[in-house]
């Protein structure tokens, strides 16, 4: 008890070097707090979007390989909807998302004409080699939890009655085919086989109507398949169960790992069920960086921040400790001769560095922690600039808008949210720890290699 109460009365006693000390101390506290803090923040989001986007994976064409081969055209084979559908068994998978679009011809109802506005029945001949015209051929789109999809998500569409499909050879249906058949919810619709000498045919029951509120004339996915796009939705099992959809049929798929390191074994498995070797499967790098870059440009400038104050704020504070001793030698020398021990006296000194530096503890987690986001806006943003210039005077520019698996924007992180966490607050006060044991380093070695007599000669 009476080294802690000497230790304090002790900073009294040396007002002027304790004050030094101690600004020294808040400045690398402070530094630290701010680093840190920015620090986690980043690695959270970081860590998250390299979860998302780094299970995230789509089967893209090798162009590059395809190049340095020859450009061979054989061997060249999309991945069919049977081996979409196989792929997605792969025990490497957490999940995955199967869209499907078949071409089919209504079967006994009216159907919208893409073409010049009239309605089309279906079952008419093309004189095209027995497939049927373009005019009279329509898209149906196949996907589960259809509710979750972009267009519904974004207002696009909206189920005006009813409700969503929830089981095999149910559909939901738009507004512009309901009132055309007078069709209400409940009802069976028949679809068939896009070819005329085919008489194959399935069962709908309509579970919902849907809006459309896309302008067709805006929406580029609609210019493609028609004015309404598509007028039937209907789950992923029940299209793959058509015996057509294998010739008429389309699967765009897109995978989720475990795991990001299942990358290299899910791609080696593909391959052997028959994925070509100009398809690979890769995540959508050019999104993540886009992104998440200048968090991570935003990350190394801290780190590098971190480090340069730590070393030269020890080099600093093993200097003034230094220097310190030779003004308390007397005082220790007198401490020693009376015959207090070497680790005493050590204690004594460690505890004047340890209050100082609490106190500075204490200053610099409070400042640090509203000093923090005004920090990390201004890096940030100059971080933005540094990625848009890069990306200039690359060749490129940063004009494309990120999207997620589904269609939905995804906003680029042009700010952060920063927070003092319970892992930030342990960080720095480790660091406060170092900085005492740092600090005291001097004192330590200088008692315990001089005898009391030696210390008071060598202040005589």
């Amino acid at each position: 008890m009476y080294i802690i109460k000497n230790a304090i009365q002790n900073i009294a006693r040396n007002k002027g070097r304790n004050i030094l000390m101690g600004i020294i101390i808040f400045a690398i506290l402070l530094t630290s707090a701010i680093s840190i803090i920015i620090n986690i923040t980043t690695d959270e989001i970081i860590t998250d979007y390299k979860s998302r986007f780094g299970s995230e994976v789509y089967l893209n064409f090798d162009s590059e390989r395809w190049v340095a081969e020859g450009k061979p055209q054989e061997g060249i084979s999309m991945p069919t909807p049977k081996q979409y559908i196989a792929f997605s068994e792969s025990e490497h998978l957490q999940r995955s998302v199967l869209t499907g679009y078949m071409l089919f011809t209504p079967d006994g109802f009216k159907f919208p004409d893409k073409g010049n506005g009239s309605a089309n029945t279906g079952g008419g001949s093309s004189g095209n080699g027995g497939i049927i015209t373009e005019a009279s051929q329509d898209m149906l789109i196949a996907e589960d939890h259809v509710l979750e999809s972009a267009d519904f998500k974004n207002g696009i569409r909206r189920i005006i009655d009813g409700k969503e499909y929830r089981e095999k050879n149910e559909c939901i249906i738009s507004k512009t085919v309901a009132d055309l058949n007078g069709l209400t919810i409940g009802d069976i619709i028949k679809i068939k086989d896009i070819t005329e000498n085919s008489d194959e045919s399935i069962a709908l029951k309509i579970t919902g109507i849907f809006e459309d509120y896309a302008n067709p004339q805006d929406d580029e996915f609609a210019g493609m398949l028609g004015a309404n796009k598509c007028d039937i939705l209907t789950n992923f099992d029940t299209a793959v169960a058509c015996k057509w959809f294998e010739t008429a049929g389309q699967v765009n798929a897109i995978y989720f790992l475990k795991s990001p390191d299942h990358l290299e074994a899910f791609q080696k498995e593909i391959s052997e069920k028959g994925l070509s070797k100009f398809y690979r499967a890769a995540t959508d790098e050019i999104t993540y960086n886009q992104i998440v870059g200048p968090v991570e440009g935003l990350s190394k400038v801290t780190n590098t921040f971190l480090v340069v104050v730590l070393v030269l704020g020890s080099i600093i504070l093993i200097l003034l400790s230094t220097l310190a001793i030779r003004e308390r030698k007397y005082e220790i020398g007198v401490l020693r001769a009376m015959g207090m021990k070497k680790g005493k006296v050590a204690i004594g000194l460690m505890t004047e560095i340890l209050v100082v530096t609490i106190i500075c503890l204490v200053l610099g987690l409070g400042v640090g922690s509203f000093a923090a986001q005004p920090v990390a806006n201004s890096l940030l943003e100059e971080q933005i600039k540094i990625a848009e210039e890069g990306s200039v005077l690359g060749g490129g520019s940063i004009i494309l808008t990120p999207m997620t698996n589904n269609g939905t924007e995804l906003e680029t992180l042009s700010e952060i949210e920063v927070r003092l966490s319970g892992g930030a607050i342990l960080q720095i006060t480790l660091i406060a720890l170092f900085l005492t044991i740092i600090s005291s380093a001097a004192v330590i070695v200088y008692i315990t290699r001089f005898e009391p007599m030696k210390i008071l000669s060598e202040r005589n």
